[in-house]
């Protein structure tokens, strides 16, 4: 018999991505992102997500309670970047986690949320400080009075809600690796 063939990263990412279009609750996120309220109530919404996380991840609950608040959290993200005008949000994650990769190879990065043995509070970590940019986006989007200036800050509003949705993929993708658990090991 032949052994399976394992899978690369790339057919991780597209795995864990593919929720977006097939999971009904993670669609439900997704939708209520696109939702026509105020940024700051979805900056509400997606932290207290990312409590949820916390309560189930750092309580070294199931992995399937950390996969749940994960994809919810994804499809927030997503259908918040949906509502802001991009319509292809799927190729601007994996361009993003693309180009966390890079940095990690290249040393920028001294560890990667895909590793299953980095510890969750450091991923949480990682994924507070996405969302604190978040914040500061839309502080930014808040300030600006001329309308090119707008553009710019939904712009970056944007990115900084692409790299909230990267950060999940790839702690998503460190789930899907063999031998993974949510309490993980530190990172050296």
């Amino acid at each position: 018999m032949n052994a399976p063939a394992r899978e690369t990263a790339p057919m991780v990412r597209t795995r864990v991505l593919a929720v977006l279009d097939s999971d009904k609750d993670v669609m439900r996120c997704y939708l209520s992102g696109g939702q026509h309220e105020a940024n700051d109530l979805k900056l509400t919404r997606l932290t207290a997500l990312a409590g949820r996380l916390a309560d189930s991840a750092l309580m070294a609950e199931s992995q399937n309670w950390s996969r749940i608040f994960l994809h919810k959290i994804l499809g927030y993200a997503s259908g918040w970047v949906v509502s802001l005008g991009m319509t292809w949000v799927q190729p601007a994650i994996s361009a993003e986690r693309d180009r966390q990769d890079h940095l990690f190879r290249s040393g920028k990065h001294q560890f990667s949320c895909t590793s299953p043995i980095v510890d969750v509070a450091r991923k949480f970590r990682v994924l507070m400080e996405e969302i604190g940019e978040v914040a500061e986006a839309i502080d930014r989007l808040e300030a600006t009075s001329k309308p090119h200036n707008a553009t710019a800050a939904i712009m970056h509003l944007t990115r900084e809600l692409i790299q909230v949705a990267a950060v999940t993929t790839a702690w998503l993708e460190s789930l899907e690796t063999p031998g993974s658990s949510t309490k993980g090991e530190k990172a050296s």
